[in-house]
Order: C-alpha cells, then sequence, then structure tokens
C-alpha cells in the first residue's frame, strides 16, 4: 500500500519506498512461517485483483495480544470489504489458533475502521500504548464472537 490516504491510517503514516515494501512482504512471509498467522491478501473475486490486506499479528509491545488488522485500496473503500476479511480472520483466529481474545487498534481520525470494528461486534475498552503512541483498542472474546453462515477462505 503506498497510497498516501491509505498510509496514513497506518503505522508510520507514511506511503512505502520500494525497499520498505520488499523488506514488508519479507517480514510477512517470515511472521507467518514463525508464528501460523500473518497477513493474507484480500483478492477481489470478481477480477482476481488484489485489493488489499488483512490478517492477525500479535502486538509489539501489548504482552502478546493479537491484533486484527486491515487497509485497502482507496478504490475499495466503503464497499464492505474490510468486515468481510477481518471476520475471516477472526474465524482464523478463533477457530484454528483457539485464541481468546483479539483487539482491533486504529487511528483516532480514522472513523471507517472503528465502525468495522463495531459491525465485527467488537467493544471499546480504552486507549493502549502500541507502535510508538496511544490508540483507541477494540476487543472481541472467542466466546462473544459470532462467525455468521458465510463461507470463508483463508490461504496463507
Amino acid at each position: 500500500m503506498c497510497d498516501p490516504d491509505v498510509r496514513r491510517y497506518l503505522p508510520g503514516g507514511q506511503p512505502l519506498t520500494r525497499e520498505q515494501a520488499e523488506r514488508s512482504v519479507h517480514h510477512f512471509i517470515a511472521y507467518w512461517h514463525t508464528n501460523q498467522m500473518g497477513s493474507f491478501a484480500i483478492i477481489q473475486q470478481a477480477d482476481d485483483i488484489m485489493i488489499g490486506q488483512c490478517g492477525l499479528e500479535i502486538v509489539p509491545g501489548m504482552d502478546g495480544e493479537v491484533e486484527v488488522h486491515y487497509a485497502l485500496a482507496k478504490a475499495y473503500w466503503g464497499q464492505g470489504f474490510a468486515p468481510e476479511a477481518a471476520r475471516a480472520c477472526l474465524r482464523y483466529g478463533f477457530e484454528v489458533l483457539n485464541l481468546p481474545q483479539i483487539v482491533a487498534l486504529f487511528m483516532p481520525e480514522n472513523k471507517a475502521s472503528e465502525k468495522v470494528m463495531l459491525k465485527l461486534g467488537m467493544t471499546y475498552q480504552g486507549v493502549r500504548a502500541a507502535y510508538d503512541t496511544e490508540l483507541p483498542c477494540y476487543v472481541l472474546a472467542r466466546d462473544d464472537f459470532d462467525p455468521g453462515d458465510a463461507p470463508y477462505t483463508l490461504t496463507p
């Protein structure tokens, strides 16, 4: 994701250089092999193109808390892709990894991301220190998760 409008809501807040993007991809691959979780590409089925990413990662400095994260290309904002992808990742986290809870953090000005968290049934838990700043935090416990009846496929 190198679009400044997308990156402003992500850690660092700036578009990545090609080298940074390559390092990020290598990080995601290594992370998956070490933790059995990480980022997945969000592929729009209609034309088989990557439109974003979504996944689960341990939040640095938050005592092993696992975060669901998502980022979409601007052209796909507001079309329901983020909640759909995040719900699939939550299912993976709860059903496969057997996590007791999953958190979500967001930049306070990113109200659209907060709406996704609410659609997922997450509950506001206050502000937490993460990524060198203070961020609002939502939490969803495994027992409170409603997976719905939509099929999902996650391919590492």
